[in-house]
């Protein structure tokens, strides 16, 4: 079997680095499974989109991502903006891995070598966006800020557990914001304090948001969160964590192959853990859009 070669996007600084510094292990477990890797360091001011040329990549058998969720939304959009037709290796090393443990993929940098070197795909969907892409979730509205709002340092020392302390502080501070969700099978103008669109079960460290999800139905999983006293918000924050929420007057859950998203404030969005478009959106789902590699069984 002839040599592969792979365009590696990675984040040197996820996982408090412990990527960067075992990147010479990297390279060698996939020379000695065949596969060449080209090195591309993302920059904190510069999109993976814009190093990307759409015509470089056409040398590659494959693309691989190492860092967070945020590593990989870029990747993810630099790849479709570009319409590369490649597998998508992940190397899940960032604070918030949701997609890649959804996928059972392991957050070990050996193990998820190895995972890639057995070359087991599978097609999954993604969302779009206004002119975006998403894998995992689309959000606005509580919380969704915080990825943004927590220092490196902070997130390098307590991990995910850093995300929950500033979700905490900003609760006290936070107002229901009006929306107008709009999909094929119903209309909801209500103040909400928050909204998901997902694309598998998990985000944000919850790993049964959205119960029923499949990443390959060709379906968005949508949650709204309506306004409720404070009082009552531990006891679903509770619900949501054991993925009993759904039936809750407070949430309203339904599955759509698109919708639109409108507001009559300013409210910014998060997309995979980086920063996304303002509403009004136009949200619709992208059924098979990527190959990614899987552990085999999955």
């Amino acid at each position: 079997m002839g040599k592969k070669y792979a365009k590696l996007v990675y984040n040197p600084v996820s996982g408090e680095g412990s990527f960067a510094r075992n990147l010479d292990n990297v390279i060698r477990e996939f020379q000695t499974g065949g596969w060449q890797l080209s090195l591309l360091r993302t920059l904190p001011d510069v999109p993976v989109e814009a190093m990307f040329t759409g015509a470089d990549e056409d040398k590659f058998d494959a693309i691989f991502a190492a860092g967070g969720d945020g590593t990989l939304h870029q990747t993810v959009n630099a790849m479709l903006k570009h319409n590369i037709n490649l597998p998508l290796g992940i190397l899940p090393v960032g604070t918030v891995n949701d997609l890649a443990t959804f996928l059972g993929i392991p957050d070990g940098i050996g193990e998820c070598c190895r995972v890639i070197l057995q070359e087991n795909l599978t097609d999954i969907d993604a969302g779009h966006i206004n002119d975006r892409y998403f894998l995992n979730v689309a959000s606005g509205g509580l919380l969704t800020d915080v990825p943004h709002n927590t220092p490196a340092r902070l997130k390098n020392m307590l991990g995910r557990l850093a995300y929950y302390a500033k979700g905490l502080e900003s609760l006290p501070k936070f107002r229901p914001i009006p929306l107008r969700v709009m999909a094929q099978h119903g209309r909801w103008d209500d103040k909400f304090l928050l909204f998901l669109v997902l694309n598998s079960t998990s985000a944000g460290g919850f790993k049964r948001l959205a119960p029923k999800a499949s990443i390959q139905d060709g379906l968005l999983d949508v949650l709204l969160i309506k306004e409720c006293p404070f009082a009552e918000l531990l006891p679903l924050f509770l619900r949501i964590l054991r993925g009993q929420h759904l039936n809750s007057p407070h949430v309203v859950f339904f599955q759509t192959k698109e919708l639109t998203i409108e507001s009559s404030q300013t409210v910014h969005t998060d997309l995979d853990g980086e920063l996304g478009p303002s509403l009004p959106l136009s949200v619709k789902s992208m059924p098979k859009a990527l190959q990614i590699f899987v552990p085999k069984g999955r």
